[in-house]
């Protein structure tokens, strides 16, 4: 079960310049923080992180963790060419999670650090205040 893009992430460009940090790829969001407004308990709030590449290195996002089940993650597989933007598209379902909200999204991509963490949060009314 291996990954043909492990290889890219270990063995990036910036393999080929090891001391060079002139040679990477750089994830820059438009926001790192997304605060819903207030819904109803079995809601689903759906919202899309704006990135760019801004490094000069081709970018790949290996993975996109979040910290519980009700959050799922969409986005781009392959190479991303610098200057090129692309979305991360977070769907938070709110059935059985009343109360407030924080979500915490951790992208992991060939970038220097690896990782980059996106916060969505917010108040989810329980299902009886209707």
């Amino acid at each position: 079960n291996k990954n043909p893009y492990m290889d890219a992430i270990y063995n990036s460009s910036s393999a080929d310049h090891p001391n060079d940090s002139s040679h990477l790829a750089k994830i820059s969001f438009d926001e790192t923080e997304y605060n819903f407004p207030a819904i109803h308990e079995g809601d689903t709030v759906v919202h899309s992180f704006k990135f760019k590449n801004s490094g000069n290195a081709r970018l790949l996002i290996s993975d996109v963790n979040t910290s519980c089940g009700c959050t799922k993650p969409l986005w781009p597989k392959g190479f991303i060419r610098p200057a090129d933007s692309g979305f991360i598209e977070i769907k938070f379902m709110t059935k059985d999670k009343p109360g407030e909200q924080e979500k915490i999204i951790t992208v992991v991509a060939n970038t220097k650090p690896n990782t980059t963490e996106l916060l969505l949060k917010g108040y989810v009314k329980p299902k009886n205040s209707r």
